[in-house]
């Protein structure tokens, strides 16, 4: 009973934060302070954090990241709240024994973070209004119905870091979530660093109410 309670309160906390941060972006008050910080290293920290909490779904994440930095200028929370957007939302619609994969690539001019599960996809209705407000398409049995907000954020998140998303999708095969995000012209002498987050904290707290409709 305490661990359901404990779950709950997760979930409360997430729909919290979505209904909080869509009020800021709706009335103009949303803004982020963007710095430099290394892709690989935030998303080998999202995923060692994410992927305790996927395995226990039966889903299996596996993560494609250089060795090498590839240095943005993002938001890192931002970022990091649209990534366990568009990975939740490939949960919610992925059944035990699915896979989500994220890979990262690099261009001359933009880096990209792309998110691919075997899930159920969705059909050509949903996929056109997947990313507007309070929209929910179908999910699989046993999770918590979402506010429909997830993906919109996610959106306005990487479009306030100055990237923009993509997806395709295939009913009922796989969908495929792309962040691709600029790099900067020139890397300031002095600036280049990743300071990543010490996972401390991390994972038990930001990642449960990241994915508390999984829960």
């Amino acid at each position: 009973a305490a661990e359901r309670i404990s779950e709950c309160s997760y979930y409360i906390l997430h729909i919290q934060q979505e209904f909080r941060d869509y009020c800021r972006i709706i009335s103009g008050n949303y803004s982020v302070e963007k710095e430099l910080c290394d892709i690989c290293e935030g998303v080998k920290f999202f995923s060692d954090a994410a992927r305790p909490i996927l395995n226990n779904k039966g889903i299996m994440l596996v993560s494609e990241a250089p060795q090498n930095p590839m240095y943005a200028f993002i938001n890192r929370k931002a970022i990091r709240q649209a990534l366990s957007a568009i990975v939740l939302n490939s949960a919610e619609h992925s059944k035990p024994g699915g896979k989500i994969e994220i890979k990262l690539e690099e261009t001359a001019r933009t880096i990209k973070i792309s998110v691919h599960d075997n899930g159920s996809g969705m059909d050509e209705e949903t996929l056109a209004h997947c990313m507007e407000p309070l929209f929910s398409g179908k999910m699989a049995s046993g999770n918590r119905q979402p506010l429909g907000l997830g993906l919109t954020l996610a959106r306005y998140y990487v479009q306030d870091c100055g990237g923009r998303i993509k997806i395709k999708s295939f009913e009922k095969k796989a969908t495929r979530v792309e962040i691709i995000l600029p790099k900067p012209k020139e890397l300031p002498t002095g600036e280049v660093h990743s300071a990543p987050r010490p996972l401390a904290g991390y994972d038990d707290t930001e990642m449960r109410i990241a994915f508390a409709p999984i829960l």
